[in-house]
């Protein structure tokens, strides 16, 4: 396991913000993957300021929990969407199944004069 730091654009897929672009979702597909070998991950991301309130002021999360509960459905099962950790393409399965995961990360969202200026 290793300690890994990634800088990224917020806001992540699974944050309820006024608007998601492909910056977060693509910032997420590099996270969870690390998160899923359990490495300790340190994201420090730049909050696009569309995405966040005038007022937005930076955000540091020490023990930031995501969590995601799956019931997938026996028609998803051959998905190319549900391949890697919840599903193996092609495989059958019969009914549904339910699966959750939790990881803990550091995230940080920073405003942009706190995300260029780093004294």
């Amino acid at each position: 396991m290793k300690k890994i730091f990634v800088l990224g654009m917020s806001p992540l897929p699974f944050e309820n913000d006024r608007k998601v672009y492909g910056t977060g979702v693509r910032t997420w597909q590099f996270i969870l993957p690390l998160l899923e070998k359990g490495h300790r991950i340190c994201v420090c991301n730049y909050a696009i300021p569309s995405a966040y309130a005038d007022d937005f002021e930076s955000d540091y999360k020490r023990d930031f929990i995501y969590t995601r509960d799956l019931k997938i459905k026996k028609e998803y099962a051959g998905s190319i969407f549900m391949k890697n950790k919840e599903w193996e393409a092609g495989r059958s399965h019969s009914g549904s199944e339910e699966r959750s995961c939790r990881y803990s990360f550091e995230y940080n969202v920073l405003k942009k004069d706190d995300f260029e200026n780093v004294e």
